[in-house]
């Protein structure tokens, strides 16, 4: 089983991400041009694959403005419509697996104290990327990071 989830993909490239790392996405290309050294690569990218990859996104931003007690309210909510779901359909053991990682398991109120620590951590990291891509866009940086072109 792959753990690999396609974003974008054409017959010499492939944008994926890793069920495991929400960090990051990865871009495979074929047969292209690519420069490398230790701890460096520069790869050759076709404009028009550059132009059909580059808003595939996996970042999420739907905690980042949630207050504590909004946020309790919303993992309360998930909460309950998790649970409705795995009345509904007790045959998707994969949403009991996938569901332990954020609920974990236990009683109810350990599962949403479980849940709501998630959350925290989520909140957290959207919150650190929100600001890691804004710090990308500051109208200045530009000055400082030109590399030497040849």
């Amino acid at each position: 089983m792959s753990t690999r989830s396609s974003l974008r993909s054409g017959e010499n490239f492939h944008l994926f991400e890793e069920c495991f790392d929400r960090d990051a996405v990865w871009l495979e290309l074929s047969g292209c041009e690519f420069e490398a050294a230790p701890g460096q690569v520069a790869v050759r990218i076709p404009l028009a694959i550059w132009e059909h990859v580059r808003d595939a996104t996996i970042a999420q931003f739907d905690l980042v403005d949630l207050n504590d007690e909004a946020l309790e309210q919303h993992v309360r909510e998930l909460w309950s419509k998790r649970q409705e779901m795995l009345r509904n359909e007790p045959e998707r053991s994969i949403l009991r697996f996938v569901g332990a990682m954020v609920w974990g398991v236990g009683s109810p109120d350990e599962q949403l104290a479980h849940g709501l620590e998630w959350h925290l951590g989520e909140r957290e990291r959207q919150r650190v990327l929100r600001t890691e891509i804004d710090a990308l866009k500051r109208p200045d940086r530009g000055a400082n990071d030109e590399k030497e072109t040849s």
